[in-house]
C-alpha cells in the first residue's frame, strides 16, 4: 500500500467510501479528505481557515466514526470544508485520543459544487483493519 487514497465503491442507498493509508492517523487524515470529497471535489477548497478539533474513543472504529461525526458538526455548524488534516492519535488508560488541526474554507455554493449532504456517519457495514501494508477501512454515511 504505502500511500493514502480513498474510493467511494457501489452502495444502494448511502455512500460507502473506503480509506487507505500507511498509518492509523493518516487513515484519520485521509477519511477527513474523504468526507469532504463526498459534499465537494476536495480540490477545489483553499487551506484558508484552521480548527483544532479534539476526540476521544475507546477502539479505532469508534475513534474514526467519532472523527468524521465531529467534522460533520463542524461542517453543520461552521460550513467548514477540510481540505487537509493533522491528525495526532495517543492512547492512555485504553482510551484512544485524537487531536488535530484541520484546514479549510467555508462552502459557498458558487466555488464549490455540491454533489451531495452528509445526515450521518453510520457504524453499518464499518471496517477498519491493520495490515502488513498500514491501514484501511470501509465506512458508510448516510446522504
Amino acid at each position: 500500500m504505502g500511500s493514502t487514497g480513498h474510493d467511494f465503491p457501489e452502495h444502494t442507498a448511502d455512500c460507502a467510501c473506503e480509506v487507505w493509508a500507511p498509518t492509523f492517523a493518516e487513515l484519520l487524515a485521509e477519511a477527513a479528505r474523504a468526507f469532504t470529497d463526498v459534499i465537494t471535489p476536495t480540490d477545489g477548497i483553499e487551506p484558508r481557515d484552521e480548527h483544532r478539533l479534539t476526540v476521544k474513543a475507546g477502539a479505532p472504529d469508534e475513534l474514526l466514526v467519532a472523527w468524521l461525526e465531529e467534522l460533520l458538526y463542524l461542517f453543520e455548524t461552521t460550513d467548514v470544508l477540510v481540505c487537509h488534516a493533522e491528525v495526532r492519535v495517543d492512547e492512555a488508560d485504553g482510551e484512544m485520543r485524537l487531536t488535530a488541526t484541520v484546514a479549510g474554507e467555508p462552502f459557498d455554493g458558487a466555488q464549490h459544487p455540491l454533489r451531495t449532504l452528509i445526515k450521518g456517519v453510520t457504524y453499518h457495514h464499518l471496517t477498519i483493519e491493520e495490515r502488513s501494508d498500514g491501514w484501511r477501512a470501509r465506512v458508510i454515511f448516510d446522504i
